[in-house]
């Protein structure tokens, strides 16, 4: 926020929603859970795709658990000048 103000920012206010996001999150690490199987089947029927495509389904897991363990959190910061 400091930084903000020191370059010319006349307001600026921070919001976290950590709380709010917290179900949609859960929503995700679900999905991932079910489509695991089905994603490691395709990714060895198919071995030419990408890397992405091979392990997209795995964020929704992981962003959870670091979520749950407050490795991150959900901010929205707004500055006016």
């Amino acid at each position: 926020k400091t930084k903000l103000l020191q370059s010319g920012f006349g307001k600026v206010d921070y919001h976290d929603y950590s709380s709010q996001i917290k179900k949609s999150a859960k929503r995700m690490y679900y999905a991932a859970l079910l489509g695991a199987t089905s994603s490691e089947i395709y990714n060895f029927l198919h071995p030419k795709v990408s890397r992405f495509a091979k392990t997209h389904y795995k964020s929704g897991y992981y962003q959870y658990r670091a979520l749950k363990e407050g490795l991150w959190k959900y901010n929205v910061v707004m500055a006016i000048k």
